[in-house]
């Protein structure tokens, strides 16, 4: 009963800290602002229905599907000390090669990401032995992760060739930040900033985005590396601009959205 408590517990925290966001942000910034910035030929009906079907979702996809990801994870670890971890892996890596295909839908990419999210466990679990056996491979395995990206260039719906090259890509992520943390950047401040903010960039970026594009005229305007700097820079220091203003002039709404949440 203790072990279904806490899980209760966890997934309704799960619920606050992602879906919360997810249909306050969705329904009152994203879809309004983005049918006004870039309208196509539906109504705003089509958007709110397709985006409440997990159909259309611009960035926010990715907070239902960590849900389902999470809750699966949840309720797999209550009985996690009876289970051997490497037998659940073989069996995520099977569901990834499978690819269940089914309507387009955020949930359809679950499969992917719970083999995604395993391997970040595993990694964390074993962190002293990569640390002590595997940092020294870091050049081997950047080289990996580059061989297996160019491969998928010319083959982009090889499944074993998307794990390889994901996974290498988790490890390598973890080496280098763990390079990373041996120095003292969070002494900075718009370093100690944007790590205290992410999850809020993240929630107000997409239709800052599309709004810089159109006024960009993308394509036509600038060269492609003028672009893109003018599209990443702008849409960062808007994003920060927004995210202040809203943390101190309107803390409330903060927490109506479920930013605040610690979990």
């Amino acid at each position: 009963e203790d072990k279904i408590k806490k899980l209760n517990e966890y997934i309704l925290k799960r619920i606050k800290r992602l879906l919360l966001p997810f249909l306050t942000v969705g329904l009152f910034y994203v879809i309004p602002l983005i049918c006004i910035i870039n309208p196509l030929d539906k109504d705003i009906v089509f958007y709110y229905k397709n985006f409440l079907n997990l159909k259309f979702c611009w960035h926010l996809w990715f907070l239902p599907m960590l849900f389902i990801v999470n809750s699966i994870f949840a309720i797999l670890f209550i009985n996690i000390k009876t289970i051997n971890k490497f037998i659940i892996l073989p069996i995520l890596i099977i569901l990834n090669l499978i690819q269940i295909q089914g309507p387009q839908s955020c949930i359809y990419t679950v499969p992917t990401y719970l083999i995604y999210f395993y391997l970040g466990c595993i990694f964390f679990e074993y962190r002293k032995f990569i640390q002590e056996k595997i940092l020294k491979y870091t050049g081997a395995i950047t080289l990996l992760m580059i061989a297996s990206e160019t491969c998928l260039y010319f083959n982009p719906s090889n499944s074993v060739l998307k794990l390889i090259s994901a996974s290498s890509m988790i490890l390598l992520s973890y080496l280098i930040s763990f390079k990373l943390s041996k120095y003292n950047f969070g002494s900075s401040f718009v370093i100690s900033y944007l790590s205290k903010n992410l999850f809020i960039l993240y929630l107000l970026h997409e239709p800052i985005m599309a709004f810089i594009l159109k006024q960009l005229n993308w394509g036509t305007s600038y060269t492609p590396f003028i672009n893109v700097n003018i599209l990443f820079w702008a849409t960062l220091t808007s994003c920060i601009i927004i995210a202040f203003i809203i943390q101190d002039l309107v803390p409330k709404l903060k927490r109506a959205i479920g930013l605040t949440h610690k979990n």
